[in-house]
C-alpha cells in the first residue's frame, strides 16, 4: 500500500520558524509566540532537539536511574492497564451509617473513600462500622493533624486492633502535623506531635498491611505557581524525613508509607508536567538522603481538583474546569483522584454534585480509555521540556529553602512572628 505521508517533504523547526515569522510580517518572533508562567518559558513548538541532554554526573545525578514508571512508559503494552483510583470524600457525621454512605458511593462509580469526621467520637464509630461493612471499600482516614492529644498514640493503636482483619480496607490513615500547622497557622508542642508521629509509626505499621502512615501537602490559601508547590513539598518532606529520622524511624521504610497530596490548577499542560516533575525530584531527595539506595519507589500521589478555580456566576461551566484538570492528574501519572463538587456555594454536596464529580473520572475511564496506558503523556516534546524546566527550577527553589534553615524554621519566622 502507498505510503500517504511520501509526498510530503521533511521540514525542521527553522523553517517552520522562518515561515511564521514571515506571516508575522515583521514582528518579533519571541515577543508575539513565547510566553512565561512561572519563570518557565512556553513555545509555540518543540521538538527533540529541545530536550536537553544531560551527562552522567555521580556528583549530581538529577535524572539517571529513574524508575521506569517515569522514564519507560511509552515502551509498555498499552493492554498493561495501571489505573488510577476514583475518589471520594466523605465527612462522617454521628448519626451516619458507614455502610449506607459506601454503598451510596460505589454506585456513583468511586472505588476509594477519603473519611474525615465530624468530630474524634466519630472515629470510634467509623473504626466500629468497617467491623461490620457488607460492601467492602478503600479508604483513606483523614485524621486531624493535632498530635498533642493526650493518648492519641494509644487511642489508635486501640482503633487499628479493634478493626481486626478488615484492617486491609484502610489503606491510609493521613496524619499530618505540619499540614495541621499550615492549616491553623499556630504550633502548638512541635516536639511532643514528632515524637508521636515515630510512636504511631513503631506501634501501627507493624498491625497494617501497606498502609500509608504520612500525609505531606503544601497548603496554601491562594493559588501558587507550580515551581512553588513542589519546592515547598520537597521541603517538607525533608524536615519529616530529618525529624522522623532522629527519632530513629528508619527512612528506607518511611518511605514506602507516605501520601503526597496536590492540588491540581488550570493550566492543563504545566499540571501535566507539574506530577512528572515531582516524579523526578523525588528521585533526586532520595538519593540525597540515601546514597546507596538500590530501589526507589514511585511516589504515591493522591490529586484534587481546584476549588480556587470554580466559579460562581456560571456554575456549571465549572464541570468543563474539573474535567480539564481531572485529565491533568491522570495524565500526569496519580493514583488517587477525588474532583471536587462544581458548586463552590455549596458546603455539603448535594446529590448532583457527587455524582457528576465521580462520573467525570468514570468517563475519563471508560469513555476515553485513559487507563489503558502507563503513561500517555510519555514522549511528548512540549510537555518533557517543561517537565525539565519545573524540575530544575524547583529543585533550585527547594536548595534556597534548606540554605535559609528549611521549611519549618521559614514558615514560623514569617509566619508566627508577626
Amino acid at each position: 500500500m502507498e505510503n500517504l505521508f511520501d509526498d510530503i517533504p521533511e521540514s525542521n523547526k527553522q523553517q517552520w520558524i522562518t515561515q511564521v515569522t514571515k506571516d508575522l510580517k515583521g514582528a518579533d518572533f519571541n515577543e508575539k509566540l513565547i510566553h512565561t508562567v512561572a519563570g518557565i518559558e512556553i513555545q509555540p513548538l518543540y521538538t527533540k532537539d529541545d530536550i536537553p541532554e544531560y551527562v552522567h554526573d555521580t556528583a549530581d545525578d538529577f535524572f539517571a536511574e529513574l524508575d521506569p514508571e517515569f522514564s519507560d512508559g511509552g515502551t509498555d503494552d498499552s493492554s498493561r492497564s495501571v489505573t488510577w483510583n476514583i475518589c471520594e470524600d466523605i465527612t462522617m457525621h454521628e448519626n451516619e451509617i458507614l455502610n449506607d454512605l459506601v454503598i451510596e458511593s460505589l454506585k456513583r462509580g468511586s472505588n476509594y473513600i477519603r473519611l474525615s469526621a465530624e468530630s474524634d467520637m466519630v472515629w470510634d464509630i467509623v473504626v466500629d462500622h468497617i467491623r461490620k461493612l457488607k460492601h467492602a471499600a478503600n479508604f483513606a482516614l483523614n485524621v486531624d493533624g493535632d498530635l498533642t492529644k493526650e493518648e492519641i498514640v494509644g487511642i489508635w493503636r486501640e482503633r487499628i486492633g479493634f478493626i481486626g482483619d478488615r484492617d486491609r480496607l484502610v489503606q491510609s490513615l493521613e496524619f499530618d502535623p505540619i499540614g495541621y500547622w499550615l492549616e491553623t497557622g499556630n504550633i502548638v508542642n512541635e516536639n511532643k506531635s514528632f515524637n508521636n508521629l515515630a510512636d504511631l509509626f513503631f506501634r501501627i505499621s507493624g498491625h497494617l498491611q501497606d498502609c500509608k502512615l504520612l500525609k505531606i501537602e503544601y497548603i496554601f490559601k491562594e493559588e501558587v505557581d507550580v515551581v512553588e508547590q513542589l519546592a515547598n513539598t520537597l521541603a517538607i518532606t525533608s524536615d519529616y524525613f530529618d525529624q522522623l529520622t532522629e527519632r530513629n524511624v528508619p527512612l528506607e521504610e518511611l518511605i514506602h508509607l507516605i501520601t503526597f497530596r496536590f492540588t491540581i490548577g488550570s493550566n492543563y499542560f504545566l499540571e501535566i508536567a507539574k506530577l512528572r516533575a515531582f516524579k523526578v525530584l523525588w528521585n533526586n531527595l532520595l538519593k540525597t538522603f540515601m546514597e546507596d539506595i538500590d530501589f526507589i519507589p514511585n511516589p504515591y500521589i493522591h490529586v484534587s481538583t481546584s476549588k480556587l478555580n470554580l466559579k460562581g456566576e456560571d456554575k456549571h461551566s465549572n464541570l468543563l474546569r474539573t474535567t480539564t484538570e481531572a485529565m491533568s492528574a491522570v495524565l500526569g501519572g496519580c493514583d488517587v483522584l477525588s474532583v471536587c463538587g462544581y458548586d463552590p456555594d455549596q458546603k455539603e454536596l448535594d446529590a448532583f454534585a457527587k455524582r457528576s464529580a465521580t462520573h467525570i473520572q468514570n468517563l475519563l475511564r471508560y469513555e476515553t480509555h485513559l487507563d489503558s496506558y502507563r503513561d500517555a503523556a510519555n514522549g511528548s516534546f512540549y510537555i518533557e521540556n517543561i517537565t525539565t524546566q519545573i524540575a530544575e527550577k524547583a529543585w533550585l527553589r527547594f536548595l534556597e529553602i534548606e540554605n535559609e534553615g528549611g521549611f519549618l524554621s521559614n514558615w514560623k519566622e514569617k509566619n508566627l512572628n508577626k
